[in-house]
């Protein structure tokens, strides 16, 4: 049986396994399998990407057993006989115990605060366990950086602030930073499930139905957004986070040294800026997918909206269904915006393609527009696939990245829009958290800035920065852009062009 784990980190596997992808009965004998496991917490199958995801419980389990007894599974499903009743797969929606994630770091904070303003004699080991055991989600995620990745992250600094602030006897600024970090995820995976299942009941009709596990992946775990929101800003962003990690305590060690005051050699631990970032980007994504589903358009990830940004071409592919009077109207509303159109017929897969790569080599960003689920191998080629769905239709088999439900052109215009806000957006939002968090470090080495303020000023531009995110939300019946108009006569805006494939 050909499977690979592509993604492990504590407590989560992700696995791929091609056969789940080409045969339901076998994923479900997977799932019931798998989730059989006293360990396991959760399972999802998606196969569109022909993965097991398995959540268990790192407490009870080592990672290396865990790991034994999953692969076990994927390796006996074929040969194994589940009871007609669990012939099915179970939509599970994630939940968020905002009183099991906040009670800890709601406790030390309340001990801090007697200890510190109200001065009341507090044993160090009672605050000092508090505030440790508040902040367990950080430090596992340090410790799965190291173990799991073989690599500082950025949890590494956040876990050295808390511990030294907290042997410093500064314990309302390492309890005050735990508690905003954990308010501020735990807000951003509450409103995430509040999206999915909003974008649930708009998509999933009798008529209109989408693999739940899309939405679902988008709110994982309270470690990370999940993959339906990630962009490649953001991951571009973690990745420098964490390659600063190093530099950063070897600046924070020399700082240590030249001064011996522990206090300045702190400051340059808070530069953390793709924790702020990590929480505000999910959310516009969140708020545009959702505003997107509203407006009949499908989008099924960040990265796909972040690709449709960027598109400065678009192929439409001909059949019976798209004509050339269809598109031509769209093209010349693409040519007003300086996107480039192309009408293909599709017939010629490899003439196509040929296209496709020759736009490539001139560096444009290319997406393939075409009618109903056909088309994928056109849609391998391509930055981003885009597909025409009647309101009828059942869209759970089709594989584009972006479904325009209702069978209109005109949507796509306006996806481009939704998507290009979105990203300004996401681009305010890291200059709203990059910005105070380096002055932060900078104010605490040179003018000694109180770790107190700091934490405030960070949290607060980070909640700010995911207030922003919702704005693609906020005020949606008069949207900060224009649905374009189809009809403007041919001769203001420039033609389509036409190739026919040989």
């Amino acid at each position: 049986m050909s499977y690979q784990v592509i993604h492990s980190s504590l407590g989560r596997y992700r696995i791929r396994v091609p056969q789940v992808a080409i045969d339901s009965e076998y994923a479900t004998k997977i799932y019931w399998l798998v989730k059989s496991l006293d360990f396991v917490t959760g399972v999802r199958i998606n196969p569109v990407a022909s993965s097991v995801i398995v959540n268990y419980d790192a407490d009870v389990v080592s990672t290396a057993v865990a790991q034994e007894n999953v692969i076990n599974c994927i390796q006996q499903a074929n040969s194994a006989e589940i009871p007609v009743a669990l012939a099915t797969i179970e939509q599970e929606v994630p939940q968020v115990d905002a009183w099991e994630r906040l009670s800890l770091p709601i406790l030390s904070l309340g001990a801090a605060l007697l200890a510190g303003p109200f001065e009341l004699s507090i044993p160090f080991l009672l605050i000092g366990g508090l505030i440790a055991s508040a902040a367990v989600p950080v430090f596992n995620r340090a410790i799965a950086g190291l173990v799991d990745e073989r690599k500082f992250k950025v949890d590494v600094l956040d876990s050295l602030w808390i511990t030294l602030q907290t042997l410093q006897g500064q314990y309302l600024a390492a309890a005050l930073m735990i508690n905003l970090a954990q308010t501020g995820a735990t807000v951003r995976d509450m409103s995430a499930i509040a999206d999915q299942r909003q974008l649930i009941e708009l998509l999933d009709s009798p008529n209109r139905q989408v693999e739940q596990d899309e939405t679902q992946r988008s709110c994982q775990s309270e470690d990370k957004p999940g993959p339906a929101t990630n962009t490649q800003i953001g991951d571009y962003i973690e990745e420098v986070s964490d390659k600063l990690v190093v530099p950063t305590l070897l600046v924070s060690g020399g700082i240590f040294a030249l001064t011996g005051n522990l206090s300045p050699a702190l400051a340059p631990l808070q530069l953390d800026f793709g924790t702020g970032i990590g929480i505000a980007v999910p959310t516009t994504i969140h708020a545009a997918l959702t505003y997107a589903a509203r407006s009949n358009v499908y989008i099924r990830s960040g990265r796909a909206l972040e690709v449709l940004s960027c598109t400065d071409t678009v192929i439409f592919g001909l059949n019976s269904s798209l004509t050339q009077e269809i598109a031509n109207s769209a093209s010349r509303t693409l040519t007003s915006q300086g996107i480039s159109s192309y009408m293909l017929t599709n017939d010629n897969q490899q003439a196509v393609n040929e296209v496709v790569r020759g736009l490539h080599k001139d560096g444009r960003v290319v997406a393939y527009v075409s009618s109903g689920s056909s088309d994928t191998s056109i849609a391998n080629e391509v930055d981003v696939s885009v597909c025409l769905a009647k309101e009828t239709e059942d869209i759970k088999g089709f594989s584009a990245d972006i479904v325009l439900i209702g069978d209109d052109l005109s949507q796509l215009v306006y996806a481009i829009d939704i998507a290009k806000h979105a990203m300004k957006i996401v681009y305010q939002n890291v200059a709203i958290v990059a910005i105070p968090n380096i002055s932060v470090a900078i104010a605490g080495v040179f003018f000694g800035l109180h770790p107190v303020w700091a934490v405030l000023i960070n949290n607060c531009a980070a909640f700010i920065a995911e207030l922003n995110g919702w704005s693609p939300l906020l005020g949606s019946d008069n949207p900060p852009w224009a649905i374009p108009d189809f009809g403007k006569p041919a001769d203001e805006e420039g033609p389509a062009i036409l190739l026919a494939p040989s």
